[in-house]
């Protein structure tokens, strides 16, 4: 009996000995805030989103989306977001969608083919972002009226 303890407390050693220390996830760099909704949502947008845009090409912006955020639906007072970026410099734009939101990710190349993006923008300029290697921004609360 002692000998077979002896080989089970060997083989737990060895197998704790070749067992490598689990690496943590990396860091991700990106943008996070709070959006705050400063007055009524209009009746014909049911939802909003943070477009992310590489260039403020004004007349062909479906070619430098980026990413967006979560879609949010209409009626909610504020709603917090993070957003997953490469490095570099970008312009944030916060768009009314005149679509459900639930149809942005299942029909997103569909809805940046279309002659006219199914969005509003509500009054405001875009946000500059900076992003670094490995590093969260954090934007400070975006106010948006419609």
């Amino acid at each position: 009996m002692k000998l077979f303890v002896s080989i089970v407390v060997a083989f737990f050693l060895l197998f704790m000995m070749a067992c490598e220390e689990p690496e943590s996830l990396s860091t991700v760099s990106g943008v996070e805030g709070i959006l705050k909704f400063g007055n009524a949502w209009p009746e014909n947008v049911k939802g909003g989103a943070i477009i992310i845009l590489d260039s403020l090409d004004l007349f062909h912006v479906a070619d430098h989306i980026v990413t967006f955020s979560t879609p949010v639906v209409s009626g909610i007072d504020s709603a917090e977001y993070f957003i997953q970026l490469p490095p570099g410099k970008y312009a944030a734009v916060f768009v009314g969608l005149l679509v459900a939101p639930s149809l942005i990710a299942t029909k997103l190349d569909s809805i940046l083919a279309a002659p006219a993006l199914p969005v509003m923008l509500p009054p405001g300029l875009p946000q500059g972002l900076y992003i670094k290697e490995n590093e969260v921004s954090s934007h400070p609360d975006w106010t948006v009226r419609f």
